[in-house]
């Protein structure tokens, strides 16, 4: 007979590999076996721990050197940031102020004048729409303000020359830039000559004639100047032939015993005789004179507590920092132009000299000195025009708008949540672009530069754009260009050769602040003056193609937008530390302890529900919590 055959493996005696029964999921013959094959479960909860542990050693222990320095580098900056900028920002703003500025938008008086205020003596003149004008009493052929072209400017600052009868038997008279005010008595100029002179104004100068007639109208109440509406004649619609009859007939009765009203805007005289002063050399640079006009000033929040509905006022100001209001001195007295009768109560002429006495006066209040520690531009017009001005770019200056180089988010944080930026939350970058600072610069975004010179690359000189920063003269290349001349050969036309031209399209220009030196020697200075182009790269800021057609593309005289930016060359550096590693490395010792607590419960799980189980099977025992189970009831 056969000796037995051999006893076949577990697996296959139990028919799992030959399919006598189902796989089961850990069907383990002992719980030593299930265990061991689960060993992996025990381990990587463990392993996990350990990394964690060992990531947070990392980055508060010894081997931290990197971010260490990173973060004393952060806080360095943070610690002395604010007072850096601080410094930075209120030196740059007093210095920005221009000595003079005329305001008509509500928006702008907190800007120009409340601020203003807080750091310089201010000359401030409301100017009521509908209470400048006054009316005075002059010889009705007299030549009047009127009479001049507006493009002269007002009254007081015309540069035409000549004489005007401004009232009160006063003649205003102007030779070579010099204004002085008659004596009374002095005869008034005469504007008409004859008496067809004065009918050749009928349609240009008609409520002047109008009023003429109204008070002397020889012979109108007979034809040809009579009308069937008006048997006067005085208000019957005159042709030429008519009003040449009116003046015939009236001339020398008109010059002779007349006067006629003429209306003078006083707010105007005042407006030039205040930008006049401010342009003195014990005054610019000192004060901010500032002249505001509209009817809304006796209503806006931050002068209706000053202004007069029914007068121009003039007067010094300040402003109170705890409540960021305007405050009016009592010295020197406020002015009031229209009822001033210092130089002459009836005419219509605001005197220069008062402007100047008043702002000497208002500089005064400061010690007759720059505000303390602060330093204006050296040169005379930039000591007026402040650095809002001090740039002009092909002659025309900039209006630099003082602004900051960082988002508006974090200006909006660190000017309403001032415990966020205490809180230590700066910005080092990569974290937050473009908020690692807080300068203030200056810019206007669209200089428009007349007379922009045209493109030539042949030329014996290349075109230039002057630019006169705080005093000083530099000058910038108009155009940027690569042009491949060794490609298109020797002697080759400007069809052959291809150029790559780029207009002037931005002036940086960077001041430095040197107090050491004293006002005289050390001031603003230019630092550098650098030139950008192209713009945004369009059309008529970037041209690629033959020479010809970049020398059509840019013909010149015409007038180009340059963006202006004035900065600071001490304000602080934008913060530029290595990237700190702590919030990565935190983040990866939550991740493997949250893996730890996620994987250490696999273990004991598959131990209680599946080896336990099939082993108890395989035993021909009950499973683990037999009792629970409704088939081994009665057991």
């Amino acid at each position: 007979r056969d000796p037995p055959s051999p006893p076949a493996p577990a697996m296959s005696a139990d028919g799992v590999i030959t399919g006598r029964r189902p796989y089961r999921f850990l069907d383990e013959t002992s719980a030593w076996n299930g265990a061991v094959r689960l060993s992996a479960f025990v381990f990587l909860p463990l392993l996990c721990l350990v990394g964690g542990i060992l990531m947070i050693s990392y980055e508060t222990g010894w081997a931290n050197h990197e971010d260490r320095d990173s973060r004393d580098m952060a806080w360095d900056y943070r610690v002395t940031a604010p007072g850096s900028n601080n410094f930075h920002g209120a030196y740059f703003r007093r210095a920005h102020w221009n000595t003079f500025r005329a305001i008509e938008a509500p928006a702008t008086v907190y800007a120009e004048v409340v601020l203003a205020a807080v750091d310089r003596p201010t000359m401030l003149a409301l100017h009521p729409t509908g209470a400048c004008e006054r009316t005075v009493q002059v010889a009705c052929l007299a030549s009047k303000p009127a009479h001049r072209a507006a493009s002269a400017g007002p009254l007081n600052l015309g540069t035409d020359d000549g004489s005007w009868a401004v009232g009160d038997g006063r003649v205003l008279v102007r030779s070579a830039g010099v204004t002085a005010l008659a004596a009374v008595g002095t005869p008034e100029p005469s504007a008409y000559a004859t008496d067809a002179e004065l009918a050749s104004f009928h349609d240009t100068r008609y409520a002047e004639l109008n009023e003429m007639r109204q008070r002397v109208c020889v012979g109108c109440n007979a034809a040809p100047l009579v009308c069937a509406t008006d048997a006067t004649g005085k208000s019957c619609s005159w042709d030429s032939t008519q009003w040449a009859q009116w003046a015939q007939n009236s001339f020398a009765t008109l010059g002779n015993t007349k006067t006629c009203e003429t209306s003078v805007n006083v707010c105007e005289q005042v407006e030039a005789a205040i930008e006049l002063a401010s342009k003195d050399e014990d005054v610019a640079g000192r004060i901010a004179a500032r002249v505001v006009t509209g009817s809304w000033t006796a209503d806006n929040v931050h002068t209706k507590h000053i202004a007069s509905p029914t007068a121009p006022t003039i007067t010094f100001v300040t402003t109170d920092p705890s409540t960021n209001a305007l405050v009016a001195g009592d010295d020197p007295v406020a002015w009031t132009p229209l009822t001033d009768t210092s130089t002459c109560g009836a005419c219509g002429y605001v005197d220069p000299a008062t402007a100047l006495t008043f702002a000497k006066a208002t500089a005064t209040k400061n010690g007759g000195s720059a505000v303390k520690g602060y330093l204006v531009p050296p040169d005379a017009d930039g000591r007026y025009r402040g650095l809002r001005g001090g740039v002009a770019v092909g002659g025309v200056h900039a209006d630099l708008q003082a602004t900051h180089e960082i988002g508006t988010e974090w200006r909006t944080r660190k000017g309403f949540v001032p415990a966020f930026y205490e809180a230590g939350f700066w910005p080092w970058e990569p974290q937050c672009d473009g908020t690692s600072s807080n300068v203030t610069v200056a810019e206007d975004p669209g200089t428009y530069v007349p007379n922009f010179p045209p493109f030539d690359v042949r030329g014996v000189t290349t075109p230039f754009v002057n630019v006169t920063a705080l005093g000083t003269y530099r000058v910038v290349s108009a155009y940027e260009s690569a042009c491949d001349f060794d490609g298109a050969g020797v002697g080759a036309g400007a069809d052959a050769v291809t150029c790559v031209v780029a207009a002037l399209s931005g002036v940086d220009v960077s001041v430095a602040y040197a107090p050491a030196a004293g006002e005289d020697l050390g001031a603003w200075r230019v630092v550098s003056v650098t030139a950008s182009y192209g713009g945004d790269g369009g059309e008529n800021d970037v041209f690629v193609g033959t020479e010809a057609s970049a020398v059509a593309k840019f013909a010149g005289g015409v007038t180009r937008s340059v963006k202006v930016t004035l900065r600071d060359a001490g304000a602080p550096e934008t913060s530029s530390f290595p990237p700190l590693g702590t919030p990565g490395k935190i983040y990866a010792a939550m991740a493997f302890f949250l893996a730890a607590l996620f994987t250490a419960p696999i273990h004991p799980y598959l131990m209680s529900s599946y080896v336990h189980y099939n082993v108890a099977v395989n035993e021909g025992k009950p499973p683990p919590g037999w009792q629970a189970m409704r088939r081994f009831r009665g057991w």
